[in-house]
C-alpha cells in the first residue's frame, strides 16, 4: 500500500539555537521531496506569528492551515520524510490524539529542549547531528 501523500509544511524554529539549526540541517538532508520549508522565528510572516510560542517550541503549519506544536510538530516533520521516519511520524501523530500520550510525548520534547546542549553533544558524538561551529546551544 502506497503512503498517503502529505502537504508541504513550514517549520518555524529558534534561529539562534545551534541545536535547532543542526536539526534543520538534518531535516534538509533527509527531505528528498522538498516538502519542508524551515524558517527562523525572526523571519516568520504568519499573520498570527505574535501569538505563537516560538521561544519555547518548534511550530509547524501545513498548507491547510493546521498548526502543530512540540512533539506533534516533530511528528508532522517526520511524516514528510522517507520510509521509517514517516511511519514513526504517523504513529506519534496518532498516539498524540490521546491526551495522556500527548502529554508524555510533549514532556519528552520539552526535556530535550531544556537540555539541548547536552543532547546536541550526545547526538554529534553519535554522528546523528553535524557540528555547527561558531554557534551556541542556546538554552
Amino acid at each position: 500500500m502506497a503512503p498517503t501523500p502529505v502537504s508541504p509544511l513550514e517549520v518555524i524554529f529558534d534561529g539562534d539555537c545551534g541545536f535547532c539549526r543542526a536539526c534543520v540541517r538534518w531535516i534538509e538532508r533527509h527531505d528528498r521531496s522538498g516538502r519542508i520549508t524551515a524558517t527562523p522565528s525572526t523571519h516568520c510572516t504568519w499573520p498570527d506569528s505574535d501569538d505563537m510560542p516560538f521561544a519555547t517550541t518548534v511550530v509547524a503549519r501545513d498548507e491547510s492551515g493546521h498548526t502543530y506544536f512540540a512533539s506533534s510538530a516533530v511528528a508532522a516533520i517526520l511524516v514528510r520524510l522517507p520510509s521509517n521516519w514517516a511511519t514513526l511520524g504517523r504513529l506519534v501523530l496518532r498516539v498524540n490524539q490521546i491526551g495522556f500520550f500527548a502529554r508524555i510525548n510533549d514532556g519528552v520534547y520539552y526535556f530535550v529542549a531544556n537540555h539541548r546542549g547536552g543532547v546536541s553533544r550526545f547526538l554529534r558524538f553519535l554522528g546523528v547531528l553535524r557540528d555547527d561551529r561558531g554557534s551556541s546551544d542556546h538554552q
